[in-house]
């Protein structure tokens, strides 16, 4: 899939505007490649991570007057890519080759876009963002393990409502026979007519409803609904999914807690669920009721572990290149633990691995008896 040209000629968002600040330098990841992004003017860029100087990370430097500056040996760079000054050399224009692998970046709905191709088009369109009569929220981002594409499809579906968010969106005791809808393809994507389901807690005003849900999908990993629950009430979701690398995605949500309504109580605050929805359903997957605050989080250390497993392999195999030149090998030494101890080590050589020598203990010299006098 991270080679599908219709995968790398999309927009995806790798960062919100307001994470990155005029002047600021930061990492993202798309497509299995780091980037490094930073603002200078107002405007976003979005590069390979790497000086093509030595390899270091420009996410590591900094902004000095409009241009980025590698952490290692100085060298800056302007906003089109191109190396500007080598201050071990001052007196030396750069050459042509001392540019950087540049990729299109664009702001839009309060996000950062990056694409590594040739998209044809902007970013996908979010009509309601620029409407005043909706009230606008970012949600995320989610990191999981999954295929990307059965993210779109959950999103798009409306038969699981009664078992994902039961006595929410749905009763799981009588849920709703799903009724024929019509699906129209267009150079804007795929779009469907109104789809009516029963949602017991419906929208803010915590009453049931019969909701109709209008789906468009415009990309491969973009989609969105409005909801329509009646007297002037809607709102919409725009999903967006942004593939890391071959088993890691991100997953957006503008807006946040998909709450977006407009009507004569648009500004009022969210009442109690109405009549045969009780008190707290809505709630139940609450992570703070379900977290036992004297067990230790073990997330960091069945991490270490995992890494730990994978020393081995990485000792025997491998050399990690750069180019054509090799930047070292690791070697370890540690002991079978559950978690980790000062024996763990880590080693790095810039030639080769390290071996141990045992040198043998040294002879105890042998002496001839000395002779009896005669």
């Amino acid at each position: 899939m991270i080679d599908d040209p219709v995968i790398r000629d999309d927009w995806y968002v790798v960062a919100r505007s307001s994470d990155l600040a005029e002047g600021g330098v930061m990492e993202a990841s798309l497509l299995g490649e780091t980037l490094v992004l930073w603002r200078s003017a107002g405007e976003v860029q979005a590069w390979k991570d790497l000086c093509i100087h030595r390899g270091s990370k420009l996410s590591l430097g900094w902004v000095k007057d409009g241009q980025i500056v590698c952490p290692y040996h100085g060298w800056h760079y302007d906003r089109g890519g191109a190396c500007t000054l080598m201050p071990a050399h001052p007196e030396i224009r750069p050459p042509a080759r001392a540019h950087t692998i540049t990729y299109r970046a664009r702001e839009a709905y309060g996000m950062i876009w990056a694409s590594l191709g040739e998209p044809e088009q902007d970013p996908p369109p979010f009509p309601e963002w620029h409407d005043d009569g909706f009230r606008k929220v970012l949600a995320g981002p989610y990191f999981f393990h999954a295929n990307p594409f059965r993210t779109v499809e959950n999103f798009l579906d409306v038969s699981h409502f009664p078992y994902v968010h039961a006595n929410v969106n749905g009763d799981p005791d009588r849920p709703d026979p799903i009724a024929d809808f019509d699906v129209f393809v267009g150079e804007d994507g795929i779009r469907t007519s109104e789809i009516m389901v029963f949602q017991p807690y419906g929208d803010h005003r915590g009453i049931p409803v019969n909701a109709g849900y209008t789906f468009h999908c415009p990309r491969p990993l973009t989609a969105y609904f409005s909801k329509n629950t009646g007297e002037g009430n809607r709102f919409c979701t725009f999903l967006t999914v942004t593939p890391l690398a071959p088993d890691r995605r991100l997953r957006r949500l503008a807006p946040g807690g998909d709450q977006f309504r407009r009507g004569a109580d648009r500004g009022a605050d969210p009442v109690a669920p109405g009549p045969g929805v009780r008190p707290g359903q809505a709630h139940r997957r609450d992570p703070a009721a379900l977290r036992d605050p004297a067990r230790p989080p073990r997330r960091a250390a069945r991490a270490l572990r995992q890494v730990l497993r994978r020393l081995p392999q990485v000792a025997q195999g491998s050399r990690r290149r750069l180019g054509s030149q090799r930047i070292g090998r690791i070697s370890h030494t540690r002991q079978s633990c559950r978690e980790p101890t000062a024996s763990t080590r880590l080693r790095l050589s810039h030639s080769r691995p390290i071996r141990r020598v045992s040198h043998p203990a040294p002879r105890a010299r042998e002496t001839s008896p000395t002779p009896a006098p005669a």
